[in-house]
Formats: C-alpha cells, sequence, structure tokens
C-alpha cells in the first residue's frame, strides 16, 4: 500500500509541567524553543499532510503559532497531569481531529524532546507502516542495560532479576534486547483505540544506531549534553 492519499496527522504533544526540568520545550536550543526542532521536522516530511500541537500552555501554543501552526485548543487539565496517560493524550487530540477536520489514516507521534530526528528516518518509516499494510512502527535503540544482568536488591542482597546463568554470560553470548527510544511512533487510530497504545501483535521496530538522533532530554544534564553536541557536530534534517 502506498503512501501517496493517505491522510497522516503528525501529532505533537507538549504540556508545560515538568518537574525535573521547568519548561524544557520552551528552552532555546540553538536559537529556537526546543519545540520548534519537532515542529520543523514535521512540516519538512512530505508524506505528513497535518500537524496539530496538543499543549496545555498558552506560551508554547503561541510558539507554534508562529511556526504557523493552528492550535485549536488547550489540553484540558485532567489530561495535563504527571499521572496522565499518554494514550488519552493522544486520542483526545485524534477524536477532535476526526470530528472537526475529517477522518485519519495514520497517526505520526513527534515528542519535542527528541530534537536531532532526520526527515528521510521518518519518511522511511512512514513508507514501512504502509508497505506493511499499516502496521503500527515504534523507534528502538539497542539497550545498554541487558536484563539477564540486571540485578535486584533483596533483603539487602544482591540477586539476579532472572537467573543466575544469566550473570556469568559473555556479553557476546546475550541476544540483543531494545527499548524504545521516544523518537517516532506511527499506528492507524484504529489501532491506538483498541490496544491503547502502539504495541500490538503486528508492530513493527524501526531500529536507529545514531546516539544523537535519538537523543532524548528529560533533564538540565541532557539539554547541556545536547547544547555540547548541537555545538560540536551540527545538524540537519
Amino acid at each position: 500500500m502506498s503512501r501517496r492519499n493517505q491522510r497522516v496527522l503528525g501529532l505533537i504533544p507538549a504540556r508545560q509541567g515538568s518537574k525535573r526540568l521547568v519548561g524544557k520545550n520552551k528552552k532555546m536550543l540553538g536559537g529556537k524553543p526546543l519545540i520548534c526542532w519537532t515542529i520543523e521536522l514535521a512540516k519538512s516530511v512530505d508524506s505528513i499532510t497535518d500537524i496539530l500541537v496538543s499543549t496545555d500552555d498558552p506560551e508554547i501554543s503561541d510558539i507554534a503559532h508562529a511556526s504557523g501552526l493552528r492550535v485549536p485548543w488547550l489540553r484540558p487539565k485532567r489530561l495535563s497531569e504527571d499521572t496522565s496517560a499518554s494514550i488519552d493524550v493522544i486520542l483526545h487530540a485524534v477524536d477532535w481531529f476526526e470530528q472537526n477536520r475529517g477522518l485519519v489514516d495514520t497517526i505520526v507521534l513527534l515528542q519535542p524532546t527528541t530534537p536531532f530526528r532526520r526527515r528521510d528516518v521518518v519518511t522511511d518509516a512512514l513508507e514501512d507502516h504502509f508497505q506493511s499494510g499499516k502496521a503500527p512502527v515504534v523507534s528502538v535503540s539497542l539497550s545498554k542495560a541487558h536484563p539477564d544482568w540486571s540485578l535486584k536488591i533483596e533483603n539487602q542482597v544482591l540477586a539476579p532479576l532472572h537467573n543466575q546463568n544469566g550473570l556469568v554470560r559473555r556479553s557476546q553470548e546475550l541476544p540483543p534486547v531494545y527499548v524504545p527510544n521516544g523518537s517516532i511512533y506511527i499506528a492507524r487510530p484504529d489501532d491506538l483505540r483498541c490496544y491503547k497504545g502502539f504495541y500490538t501483535p503486528r508492530t513493527k521496530a524501526l531500529v536507529q544506531e545514531r546516539s544523537m538522533e535519538t537523543f532524548d532530554i528529560d533533564t538540565q544534564w541532557d539539554f547541556d549534553v545536547a547544547q555540547s553536541c548541537l555545538s560540536v557536530f551540527g545538524f540537519s534534517f
């Protein structure tokens, strides 16, 4: 199935509450607010036909408007708490869009805390999504912490998380393990509603190996590292 004539909604969630790095989505990175990196990326992907920013922050709304996007509402408080589920935020936005702008074939979730995505990676992920019959796609990276080498503490004593044999295996003997990196999530609205997320029996992996492209900003240290990487290596979509 081709991506041609498909309505693809790029969804950028950006709430104002952030305990570890206050106001992170508005912090200036490389001369522009952090969220603008994701807005500009979404606008540069030809496959993305519509873009919606879901935020509870009037300042973020103003930034999005200045970037040429429409922000038709501010996210309700019940969906902007630390305990709010991401899927509820996503479905709230999708439901509004489909009720007011028409049905959507595919959702691309692009979190603003991962600013260094490449346009061709998003484009290829969407093409894979459509060629596979619209199977969901989640970007992942190789995990540096293998579960077979993970430990727990029981009665103040270290114990293997899974089994003792895993702790004596060499790294070369361990099967590769992947973790979601937060960069790209793709799915049909029907799958999101049915499975309450992007993980289904058909979900495909988009394996990303370049550390800068998957760098996720959550703390001040992360932000400082991102600034350093940008100054040393530069970046373009």
